[in-house]
């Protein structure tokens, strides 16, 4: 079983024969943070063992505009931490061509000449504008930005800030050390999304 460390993002790995049927919790061996795990609730949600929170159960509704994302993301990691668990966060919500990247540029040309759902950009700290890390993206033509939802991880951000957001023109914001509600609350912030913005030909009719 894998286990993300929800204090500093460590990875650790529990042989399936140790892990017991019932709820348990462990001391990250890094930063000596308590972590509570669920394996039932990781087997019955994420397969891959890293413990998300479940998704919200959608109207049929929001299935559709969910349904009509591209099923190709980007994950963009400039910092020290691991990409499984941003890899994984783009797969849980249906995302299911997952390209990783470790520099900006060479996503700006997937983005010009491709169709891309969501990008997630990783970094080890957000600064206030102009972020140097989050340049090549803020530099691209509004067109082209307005066809990816572009979403910044970091740890000194809270999730879901709209206002901080705006400022680094990012679609949205998620605190690196809340590993395991990034996917429910990217889900939340796409479907928020889809149904304001035109630009998706989602339609707005329930």
């Amino acid at each position: 079983m894998l286990i993300t460390c929800n204090h500093c993002n460590r990875q650790l790995t529990l042989p399936d024969e140790k892990v017991p049927d019932k709820a348990f919790a462990l001391t990250c061996p890094s930063c000596k943070g308590r972590i509570q795990v669920d394996p039932t609730l990781a087997d019955e949600v994420d397969t891959s063992g890293f413990g998300f929170e479940r998704l919200t159960k959608l109207h049929d509704y929001e299935q559709t505009l969910m349904s009509r994302l591209y099923p190709a993301g980007i994950v963009a990691n400039l910092s020290s931490g691991p990409s499984d668990h941003l890899v994984a966060t783009l797969k849980f919500v249906g995302i299911d061509q997952v390209e990783l990247e470790k520099d900006l540029e060479g996503v700006t040309e997937t983005m010009t000449d491709s169709q891309v759902s969501i990008l997630l950009i990783a970094i080890d700290k957000a600064t206030a504008p102009p972020c140097e890390p989050l340049q090549p993206i803020q530099r691209l033509p509004l067109e082209i930005r307005r066809r990816t939802f572009v979403a910044l991880v970091a740890p000194n951000v809270r999730s879901l800030d709209g206002q901080t957001a705006f400022y680094l023109q990012m679609n949205c914001l998620f605190n690196a050390g809340e590993v395991t509600t990034i996917p429910r609350n990217l889900q939340r912030a796409l479907l928020f999304h889809l149904r304001h913005y035109r630009y998706w030909d989602a339609g707005t009719e329930e």
